[in-house]
C-alpha cells in the first residue's frame, strides 16, 4: 500500500499534547510491499494536571481498502520522582531516571505494589561486580510484589559473575526478576515495554515474572522489547531443566493468573527456548525469536511453550543463524498439558518457523532425543487433558542436520473436549545443504502411544501438506492410535535420501507397539511421492506379534437425474459394494439428487510377519427408487471422483 501525503494526523480533544518525534520510518508517499512495515514513533507531553486522563486519535492515511487507520491514543498526567542512583524503590510511585546507573548486584530493589520506574531513555547496568548472590537490575522482592512497570529504556547485566540460586536447578539472575523460586517472594502484574536488554549469567533471564501459585487477576504484559541472551549454561539432566531455566522469559506458576501477554518481543539466544507461561487465555504474537546458543543446548526448549488453555500463538517468526536460515539449536512451538493443567481451546495459527538442532545436547551427548520440531502436541504422561486445541495455516520448515527433524510431532492426547486439528498447515522437514548422515527427516513423527491414556483420533488432520527427505509420515518405536488426514498432501523432498518412502514405520526395526489404523482420505501426493511407498515389509518381517495397516479412501459423489426429465432426483438409494463384496456405503440422495461417501481404494497392512496390499476396486455402484428404473454399473475409484447418472424410467 501507499501512505497519503500527509500520511498521518492527529485529531481529539487532546491532539496538541501528542506529537510525531519524526524518529520513525515512515513518510510521505512510502510505499510498503506485502509484509513489510514501517514506523511511527510519537511522544506524549501531558499539559493537563497531575492525575488528568488525556486522549486523541491517530489517523494513518493509506490507499489500503478499508480506508484511513486508527488508532486510539490515551495517556495520564503524573507527578514523577527523579532519581539518578541505584536504590530502593517505594509502592505507588512513579519514579524517573536522570542519568544511566550501575551497581555491583541489584540495581533497582522493588517490594510493593504499583512502582512504575520510567528509565527515560537512561541504561541500567547491574551485576558490575561478580557476586554468588542472585541478583536483577529491577529485582522484585516481596510477597506479592505487584504492578511493577519498567519501560523506556535498557538494563544490561555487567562484567561480573553472578551465579543466582543454588542448587543448581534454580534460576539465575537476570534483567526483571523475582527474588527466588516461590520460596520468599511472588509477584504479578508485571508489564515491561519499550525496554532492550543484554544478559549472560547461567540460568540469565530478561523477565522472571514469579505468581507462586497464587490467585490474582492481574496479567503479565511484556511488549515492544528487545533482548539478548548469551548464556551458556550447560544442564545434562532434568534437574536443571525441568523449570525452563534456561529460557529468558519465563512467567512461573501463573496458572491462577492472569491471561499472559506476549508480543512484539524481539530476542536472540538462549540455551533452552524462549517464553514459558502456563497462565489461561495468554497471547504470543507478532515476536521475531532467534533462539540457540552454537555451545549448548539444553533439553526439551521451545520458542513458544504453552501450557495453559485457550492461548493465542499468532503471527510469530521464528528464524536465526542456523543451518537454511533456522534458528542457531532450538524446538518450535509447543502446546502441552505437561503441568498437570487441562490445555483445551488453544489456537497456533499463522506462525513461520524455521527450526533446526545441534548435535550438543550435554543430557544426550550429542543431539536431543527426536531432534528438533516445529510444532508439538504433547501431554507429557501427566494424565490431563489436552484436547480440542487448533493448529492452523503455520508454516513450518525444520532442518535436519546432525540431528533428526520433524515438521509436526504428536506425542499423546486426549479427547475429552473434542479432538485436536491441525488445518491447512505447511510442515517441511529438509536436509541441510551437504547432508550426509542418516537422520530421520519427516513431515510428521506420530508417537501418540508414548503416553497413555492415548485414544484413537486424538489429533485429526485437514488439508495439511508434509514433506520430508526420509518419508512424510514417520511412526515412531511406540506406535501410534488411530489417525486420519483428509485432503492432505504427501510430497517427495528435494534432496531426498535413497531409501525415501512415503510411509515409515520407525526405518522398519523392531518395535515396542503396532499401531491402530490410518486412513489418509482423498490425498494428493506430488514430487514423486506415491501412496504404497512405505517400509512395511521390512517391518513386518521384524515385528510378528505386531500389526498396523493404512488406507487410501476417496470421496465418491454421484448426482441422479432422470433420463428423460433431466431433473434431481431426490430419494433415489445408492450402494457401493467393493470388490471384496461387502458394501462400504449406502444411502439416499438429498433434494438436490445428490448422495456422497468415502470408499476404499487399497490397504497396506502388516500382520503375523506378513505385508500385504488389499485393492478394493472396482466397485458396483446400484441406484433405485426415487420412482425411476434401477441403475447398476462398475466404477474404479482411484481419485476424488464426483460424477452424475441418468437413470431411466423418469
Amino acid at each position: 500500500m501507499t501512505l497519503g501525503s500527509p500520511y498521518f494526523s492527529i485529531s481529539g480533544a487532546n491532539s496538541a499534547d501528542f506529537v510525531n518525534t519524526s524518529s520513525g520510518t515512515c513518510s510521505n508517499g512510502l510505499v510498503l510491499a506485502s509484509g513489510s512495515s514501517c514506523t511511527i514513533v510519537l511522544r506524549f507531553t501531558p499539559t493537563q494536571s497531575a492525575g488528568a486522563n488525556e486522549a486523541a486519535t491517530l489517523n494513518v492515511s493509506t490507499d489500503s481498502p478499508g480506508g484511513p487507520q486508527t488508532l486510539s491514543l490515551t495517556g495520564t498526567s503524573a507527578s514523577v520522582t527523579t532519581i539518578s542512583s541505584c536504590q530502593s524503590l517505594s509502592s505507588n510511585t512513579n519514579y524517573q531516571l536522570t542519568a544511566s546507573v550501575s551497581a555491583p548486584g541489584s540495581c533497582f530493589t522493588v517490594s510493593g505494589s504499583n512502582t512504575d520506574i520510567n528509565l527515560n531513555g537512561f541504561a541500567v547496568t547491574y551485576c558490575t561486580s561478580s557476586s554468588s548472590n542472585l541478583v536483577g537490575g529491577v529485582f522484585m522482592t516481596g510477597y506479592p510484589t505487584s504492578g511493577t512497570v519498567v519501560h523506556n529504556g535498557s538494563i544490561n547485566e555487567g562484567a561480573g559473575s553472578c551465579t543466582g540460586l543454588t542448587p543448581s536447578s534454580g534460576f539465575g539472575s537476570g534483567a526483571i526478576i523475582a527474588s527466588s523460586d516461590g520460596a520468599s517472594s511472588a509477584t504479578a502484574g508485571t508489564s515491561v515495554f519499550n525496554v532492550s536488554s543484554t544478559i549472560k549469567a547461567a540460568k540469565a533471564k530478561f523477565v522472571l515474572e514469579e505468581n507462586a501459585g497464587m490467585s490474582t487477576s492481574l496479567a503479565t504484559v511484556i511488549h515492544d522489547v528487545t533482548y539478548i541472551d548469551n548464556d551458556t549454561y550447560s544442564c545434562n539432566g532434568v534437574g536443571c531443566r525441568d523449570m525452563d531455566q534456561g529460557y529468558p522469559i519465563v512467567i512461573d506458576q501463573s496458572r491462577n493468573a492472569g491471561p499472559s501477554q506476549l508480543y512484539n518481543v524481539v530476542g536472540t539466544g538462549s540455551t533452552q527456548g524462549a517464553i514459558v507461561t502456563t497462565a489461561a487465555n495468554s497471547i504470543f504474537k507478532n515476536n521475531l525469536i532467534s533462539p540457540g546458543e552454537s555451545a549448548v543446548t539444553n533439553t526439551n526448549g521451545f520458542v513458544f511453550q504453552d501450557w495453559g488453555p485457550g492461548a493465542t500463538i499468532q503471527g510469530n517468526l521464528t528464524k536465526g543463524t542456523g543451518a537454511a536460515e533456522s534458528c542457531l539449536s532450538c524446538r518450535g512451538i509447543q502446546v502441552s498439558s505437561a503441568n498437570n493443567v487441562p490445555v483445551t481451546g488453544t489456537h497456533v495459527q499463522n506462525n513461520v518457523l524455521y527450526v533446526t538442532n545441534l548435535p550438543n545436547d550435554p543430557e544426550y551427548n550429542g543431539c536431543q532425543l527426536e531432534g528438533s520440531y516445529g510444532i508439538q502436541i504433547n501431554t507429557a504422561g501427566s494424565g490431563v487433558d489436552l484436547s480440542n486445541n487448533t493448529i492452523q495455516n503455520n508454516h513450518v520448515t525444520v532442518i535436519a542436520d546432525a540431528c533428526p527433524g520433524f515438521g509436526f510431532s504428536w506425542s499423546s492426547a486426549t479427547t475429552g473436549q473434542g479432538p485436536n486439528h491441525t488445518i491447512n498447515n505447511t510442515f517441511t522437514c529438509q536436509y541441510a545443504s551437504g547432508h550426509s548422515a542418516n537422520g530421520v527427516c519427516a513431515g510428521i513423527q506420530l508417537i501418540g502411544n508414548e503416553y497413555s491414556p492415548h485414544p484413537d483420533n486424538a489429533v485429526v488432520s485437514t488439508g495439511d501438506t508434509f514433506t520430508g527427505d526420509t518419508s512424510d509420515i514417520y511412526i515412531f518405536y511406540d506406535g501410534t492410535p488411530s489417525w486420519t488426514c483428509s485432503r492432505c498432501t504427501f510430497g517427495k523432498g528435494n534432496n531426498a535420501s535413497s531409501d525415501w518412502v512415503m510411509l515409515d514405520y520407525d526405518g522398519g526395526a523392531q518395535s515396542g507397539s503396532g499401531s491402530n489404523p490410518m486412513l489418509l482420505i482423498d490425498p494428493t501426493f506430488t514430487g514423486g511421492a506415491t501412496k504404497d511407498s512405505n517400509n512395511l515389509a521390512m517391518w513386518a518381517s521384524n515385528n510378528p506379534s505386531l500389526s498396523f495397516n493404512y488406507t487410501i479412501q476417496w470421496t465418491y459423489t454421484v448426482t441422479v437425474k432422470g433420463a428423460s426429465s433431466g431433473n434431481p432426483i431426490s430419494g433415489a438409494t445408492v450402494t457401493a459394494k467393493n470388490s471384496q463384496g461387502s458394501q462400504e456405503c449406502g444411502g439416499t440422495t438429498n433434494s438436490s439428487g445428490m448422495f456422497s461417501c468415502v470408499l476404499n481404494d487399497t490397504r497396506y497392512g502388516a500382520a503375523t510377519g506378513q505385508y500385504t496390499t488389499t485393492s478394493f476396486n472396482p466397485f458396483a455402484i446400484s441406484v433405485s427408487g426415487g420412482g425411476c428404473s434401477a441403475s447398476s454399473y462398475n466404477r474404479t475409484i482411484l481419485t476424488t471422483t464426483s460424477e452424475t447418472v441418468s437413470v431411466p424410467g423418469c
